[in-house]
């Protein structure tokens, strides 16, 4: 029953979702949602819908001609790092348990929860359990089977 009821709220949330005219997050990428905000990676950051950034720094890229741009906002921190046709989102990285995965996975769940949520197909080093999706990866530190760490990953 439970399931059941997981899936209706699921499907009702996609319904409202898609009738509101928000952007739907792409199905070969891991998407980050916050508010009414969907924040693809490869996608240049729309500081606008965003609002102030908290703090901003940058530094010389090691992997990029450029520099790497690092937006902290209240929950969250979004790099960007250069490209030929300007700066795209790199990483998001959670800074505090008032965010979550669209699938609803927060800083200090369980081991157990993340891979219910998201299977056993990951990627295991040095306690970093990483899923990965087209050209994107999640990655979970974890410590004690506690979820301490949550990032959104751009491949390059």
């Amino acid at each position: 029953m439970k399931k059941i009821t997981k899936l209706l709220v699921l499907v009702f949330s996609l319904v409202i979702l898609c009738s509101c005219g928000a952007k739907v997050a792409k199905e070969d990428a891991f998407t980050f949602q916050y508010k009414d905000l969907t924040i693809n990676l490869g996608d240049e950051l729309d500081k606008d819908k965003l609002g102030e950034e908290l703090n901003y720094s940058e530094t010389q890229s090691c992997a990029f001609e450029g520099l790497d741009k690092t937006y902290t906002y209240e929950h969250f921190e979004i790099t960007t790092n250069p490209y030929k046709d300007g700066d795209k989102i790199g990483s998001i990285y959670f800074l505090d348990d008032e965010v979550t995965t669209i699938e609803g996975l927060k800083k200090g769940d369980s081991l157990a929860m993340m891979e219910e949520i998201y299977g056993k197909d990951y990627a295991l080093e040095n306690s970093v359990y990483t899923y990965t999706k087209g050209k994107t990866e999640l990655q979970f530190l974890v410590q004690d089977d506690t979820i301490i760490s949550i990032e959104y990953l751009l491949l390059n």
